[in-house]
């Protein structure tokens, strides 16, 4: 077994202050504006990147189902 498994659930990093941010704007984590993020300085240069590494992880998450349910 390779470990870890790129496309297991589990592997997904804890966004929780960006989750909180996507909930209170109702848009997708990866969606959200830098405003919309609400944070200043270090912490919101931190938060981009997370947003950025999030958008990565789902997309290829997203092409992993693609190409297994052959849409």
């Amino acid at each position: 077994m390779r470990w870890p498994c790129p496309y297991n659930l589990a592997n997904i990093a804890d966004f929780n202050t960006l989750i909180t941010q996507s909930q209170i704007h109702n848009v997708p984590v990866f969606g959200l504006t830098d405003a919309q993020i609400e944070r200043v300085g270090i912490v919101l240069a931190n938060m981009i990147t997370n947003r950025e590494n999030f958008r990565t992880t789902f997309n290829n998450l997203a092409q992993c189902v693609i190409r297994l349910t052959g849409i």
